[in-house]
């Protein structure tokens, strides 16, 4: 087999997505042995998670952010103070990160506990 990217040169892996043949030069250039067009389908669909990831925390933060406030305006005294509005703002678009980071540690554990054991478990 023959470098997809150099025809005059062995193959010594394969790409891990597509299984095109890389030389060594081509194996050697990132931590695991990608081609070019594979590494940059990755990196686009890397950026599209992020884009989507963030339009998701951003709704919820404002969305969830309006509905607290309009909860309690009445209640405050002085008006809607806008350091408050920045910290339910924050609070509340982190909510989507913090939950997928979460996930990530302890799959298992979130998908089968309840509010009530959370509440047992801390």
């Amino acid at each position: 087999m023959k470098c997809y990217n150099h025809p005059e040169n062995d193959a010594v892996a394969t790409c891990a997505d597509c299984q095109k043949g890389l030389c060594h030069e081509c194996a050697s250039i990132y931590q695991e042995p990608v081609c070019a067009p594979c590494n940059q389908k990755r990196i686009n669909y890397e950026h599209q998670n992020i884009f989507k990831d963030f339009g998701i925390m951003l709704v919820l933060g404002i969305g969830l952010t309006y509905l607290w406030v309009s909860m309690f305006s009445e209640r405050l005294s002085h008006g809607i103070d806008v350091m408050f509005v920045i910290v339910y703002f924050y609070i509340f678009f982190s909510i989507y990160n913090g939950w997928k980071f979460l996930n990530k540690i302890t799959p298992e554990m979130f998908l089968f506990m309840s509010i009530i054991g959370w509440i047992i478990y801390f």
